[in-house]
């Protein structure tokens, strides 16, 4: 956690605030004969166990038509430490040969600014599998070798940059960062030989998928004339708007817009002052705000707010621009205005 400290005159306000995420959901995914259907599309196993690679499209949405069927006596010793079922691999559809696929979906919900922080997956399986989400393959496990079939399992970590870790037994892995908000979808190919035959063995699927949140500060951005005016800023310009020039003092005034900007993706800014900008300074009486129309500005918001020069003597006449709010350590954002009695 990263704390902020913020100084003024008339005392000191320790204000805290975490940059850090906070987990929103966890979405497991097993396998199970009420989620997963297994398509109608088979190829071609090989006779020892040694496959080429797998067709460039896997099969159509539409062909997922079939109940899978559980595994059998060798599925249970793993089911407490996957909390999943496994699925018959061969046979159970009247045709016991060839790479079989699985899939199912699951709902994700990525809105307001939450990520996938991390996907931990296993996968133990009987002879080779191939796992897609979203379309994309991110890991083969193709070993024709009982070890697949036994702890440790075949595992991985998706992290939230798309990186691999923790890798266990799986032969091939590939980043992946192709979450979708919403509806996302596993396939698997489980590959047994052509030469075992109906009941060869299964597999087990397991994937528990975070979601998180980062909570993002506000980040105060205030225009004049479209440009940037610094925090404290007393320098003033006529590029920025801080500068009104020259304005008669018998019945004269000039108006000058501002804008307040909160950056992307952050939380609210809020001005919190009563009322939310003020002017201070030598010549205060001389400027006069029309009020912001609202307080609390999102992320990637903004509203405006006008400053009127209505000179009361002739010269330089100068004040502060002050506007209270919750982006510490920036509270309060202050600039300097100026313009010319004549």
């Amino acid at each position: 956690m990263q704390n902020f400290i913020h100084v003024f005159a008339h005392g000191i306000i320790l204000f805290l605030f975490s940059c850090a995420t906070l987990s929103a959901q966890v979405t497991t995914v097993v396998t199970n004969t009420t989620d997963w259907k297994l398509s109608t599309v088979r190829t071609t196993g090989g006779g020892t166990g040694t496959w080429t690679t797998l067709p460039g499209s896997l099969p159509a949405t539409a062909s997922f038509t079939q109940t899978p069927v559980l595994s059998s006596v060798s599925v249970p010793s793993f089911i407490p430490a996957l909390s999943a079922d496994g699925l018959q691999a061969d046979g159970g559809q009247g045709t016991p040969t060839g790479v079989q696929y699985f899939r199912t979906t699951f709902n994700l919900d990525l809105s307001g600014g939450k990520y996938v922080s991390s996907a931990v997956l296993q996968a133990p399986v009987d002879n080779g599998v191939q796992i897609w989400l979203n379309g994309q393959e991110v890991a083969r496990e193709t070993s024709y070798h009982f070890s697949s079939w036994t702890a440790p399992y075949p595992g991985l970590t998706i992290n939230a940059d798309g990186s691999i870790s923790g890798v266990q037994k799986f032969e091939g892995t590939f980043p992946f960062t192709n979450w979708i908000d919403g509806t996302n979808e596993v396939v698997l190919a489980v590959r047994n030989p052509d030469s075992e035959g109906p009941n060869a063995g299964g597999i087990a699927f397991r994937m528990d998928v975070t979601v998180s949140i980062s909570f993002i500060p506000p980040e105060i951005t205030v225009t004049g004339n479209s440009n940037v005016i610094a925090n404290r800023s007393i320098t003033v310009s006529p590029t920025d708007d801080t500068d009104f020039g020259p304005v008669a003092v018998a019945g004269s005034m000039a108006t000058h817009s501002f804008t307040i900007e909160n950056m992307p993706g952050s939380l609210d800014l809020e001005l919190d002052g009563m009322p939310r900008v003020t002017v201070a300074g030598r010549d205060q009486a001389d400027f006069s705000v029309s009020q912001p129309s609202t307080g609390s500005i999102s992320g990637g918001g903004s509203t405006s707010f006008d400053v009127t020069f209505d000179p009361t003597a002739p010269g330089a006449r100068s004040a502060i621009i002050v506007i209270t709010h919750n982006d510490l350590p920036d509270n309060p954002f202050v600039f300097t205005v100026q313009g010319e009695g004549q």
